[in-house]
């Protein structure tokens, strides 16, 4: 009988359910992405009732607040939030590829960490999240 390891399985899984990311974003997709559908989305996929983005900080659910967040070491955004292992001590930078990527498949960027959505699959949409995202004033 073939044996295979957790992390083989998991990976094998995620090929069989997830389709291939279609595409990269680029700067010239968020350029031209609609923010306002970009916030419809973002709170489709969990955002509003999970993150603030919004004048008040506490206004958010229970994950961490999301302004500004491009340029930021992962992790570190928000500093009264308490993030789980996972997160604290990378030395990953939040941009363009890294959110397109962790939209996408969050599971995959950040193993083990403690997220509640599902992922966005379309590339366009992604691009209209980040331009949401960006659309944020700077806190």
């Amino acid at each position: 009988a073939l044996q295979l390891e957790k992390a083989e399985t998991a990976a094998l899984l995620e090929n069989l359910t997830n389709p291939v990311l279609d595409t990269s974003i680029t700067e010239e997709m968020v350029a031209a992405a609609d923010a306002a559908i970009g916030r419809e989305l973002f709170d489709d996929h969990c955002g509003a009732s999970c993150h603030s983005t919004g004048d008040d900080v506490k206004a958010g659910g229970f994950g961490p607040h999301l302004w500004f967040l491009e340029g930021k070491v992962v992790g570190t955004v928000d500093p009264e939030f308490g993030y789980s292992v996972d997160f604290r001590g990378l030395q990953m930078t939040w941009d363009i590829h890294l959110l397109d990527r962790f939209m996408y498949s969050w599971g995959s960027v950040f193993p083990g960490a403690r997220k509640f959505t599902y992922p966005v699959w379309k590339s366009e949409d992604r691009a209209r999240m980040i331009a949401y995202l960006r659309s944020l004033p700077a806190r």
